[in-house]
């Protein structure tokens, strides 16, 4: 029950389980959720499928988001938001017509500046708020500073910086300079 706690209570899960993966099974757990004090649920808007790795479970189960929308629809002062293969900007803005969050996964990976396009649209800045040559050059500056406390393989952490530089005519020339860097 809520009350135990004095924080936020939220929820991410799938909108099924294997073959239990009708609106009625959905439902009936979500209504128990809420009616015991949930605050909060983000569904990834795919069926969770028990004999399949965690990598074919992003692929595998087909996206429903029509499942989501309709348990917004069932509870709609309730919080509800949405996770599963959401990629743009403008898919954003479609799925916040409908329910009150958008959770951004593995995206956020290959196209980190996706955050700085939503905030833009979000503050009303046409071309949004990050520039790329300067979120960029603040990152090596922390690197820098890190490599004097850490001893740890900058490799595994430029890998989430360097989509920033996706399509840079030097980009070759960078990354052999930041492996160099690196020994």
């Amino acid at each position: 029950k809520r009350a135990v706690v004095d924080i936020t209570v939220s929820v991410k899960c799938r909108i099924g389980v294997d073959s239990c993966d009708s609106f009625e099974y959905l439902n009936d757990f979500i209504r128990m959720m809420f009616n015991s004090g949930l605050d909060f649920i983000i569904f990834h808007a795919r069926n969770g499928m028990l004999n399949l790795t965690p990598k074919k479970n992003r692929l595998i189960p087909k996206i429903d988001y029509n499942m989501v929308y309709k348990i917004k629809e069932r509870y709609p002062n309730k919080r509800v938001g949405l996770n599963g293969n959401i990629t743009s900007l403008s898919q954003v803005i479609e799925h916040l017509k409908i329910v009150d969050h958008v959770m951004i996964g593995r995206k956020a990976y290959s196209n980190p500046m996706l955050f700085g396009e939503i905030e833009g649209f979000l503050s009303g800045k046409k071309d949004g708020i990050f520039d790329p040559s300067e979120v960029f050059f603040s990152f090596i500056t922390y690197l820098e500073e890190q490599t004097k406390h850490c001893n740890f393989d900058i490799n595994r952490i430029i890998q989430h910086i360097t989509n920033l530089l996706h399509g840079w005519k030097d980009i070759k020339k960078f990354y052999k300079h930041l492996h160099s860097y690196n020994h």
